[in-house]
């Protein structure tokens, strides 16, 4: 998978998604900013100022979609689908191409209005991205963070103040979450996995929490496989879904010394799963 790199597109894998094992994991985004409604904010909340680009084989990028149905924003915001190409630059638009919102400029490229945005930046180009065709620059592509602001921010022009990110249940979704995946992109393995021992809303099937506990569950799988810290192998073994996870096993049963007695039982653990 390419990237921009200086700001130029490039194929060559220097910002890599996968680990020297072929695991996957979600480099963190890197446009932050935020939609609001107070006087001086940068990004004010406008109907038909912003438009966001998606596709539809990405999860991340579904739930903006879904939280945009939800809360009566189809005319407020507006959306552009994108699909990758064999052989191609990332997300595309197709041989027709895309007029930039905000531009008279046709682009076949996602990854031509991050070089609009920023000329020389180095980055993944990922979806979903919300584009403010006022300044001609990306808003933000975390989907956490769009879903949070299309449920609150356009408000007062929709009218519809249905919240799907309740006050009375924000402590449950935040704390534990965003603690863990804080700790993980600070590299405090110890403390992501405190923080991430209960799943997010586990009776809730609805598409954003279930893609949001989807990805905290893949980060943290990634980050003990990959850190060669054998404590917190053994740890996270020790819970769901760690404990039905081959590969954990297999290299516990490898690392842990002979003499320790958790190896005959991750060997044993190993053996089980292999036979399944």
């Amino acid at each position: 998978m390419g990237h921009l790199a200086d700001g130029k597109w490039t194929s060559q894998n220097i910002l890599s998604n996968h680990d020297e094992r072929g695991l996957y994991y979600k480099r963190p985004s890197v446009f932050r900013h935020h939609i609001g409604n107070a006087p001086d904010a940068e990004f004010p909340a406008e109907a038909l100022r912003y438009h966001l680009y998606c596709a539809v084989a990405c999860p991340w990028a579904h739930r903006t979609t879904l939280m945009r149905t939800l809360k009566k924003l189809e005319s407020i915001v507006t959306l552009t689908n994108t699909f990758q190409e064999p052989g191609g630059q990332g997300w595309s638009f197709g041989e027709a191409g895309h007029i930039v919102p905000g531009t008279d400029l046709r682009v076949r490229w996602l990854h031509e209005l991050y070089t609009i945005a920023d000329p020389a930046c180095t980055m993944r180009v990922t979806v979903p991205t919300l584009w403010d065709a006022k300044t001609r620059r990306v808003v933000n592509n975390e989907s956490s963070e769009i879903i949070r602001m299309f449920n609150s921010e356009f408000n007062a022009i929709t009218g519809d103040r249905t919240d799907l990110y309740p006050q009375a249940l924000r402590a449950e979704i935040d704390a534990d979450f965003l603690t863990a995946r804080a700790a993980l992109r600070d590299g405090d393995l110890r403390a992501a996995l405190a923080a991430g021992q209960a799943p997010l809303l586990p009776r809730s099937e609805a598409p954003a929490i279930r893609a949001e506990r989807d990805e905290l569950v893949a980060a943290l799988r990634h980050a003990v496989l990959d850190r060669g810290d054998v404590e917190a192998l053994w740890e996270y073994s020790q819970r769901e879904p760690g404990r039905d996870d081959l590969a954990v096993f297999e290299r516990l049963a490898v690392e842990l010394p002979v003499q320790d007695p958790r190896q005959p039982v991750a060997a044993d653990r190993r053996a089980a799963l292999q036979a399944e």
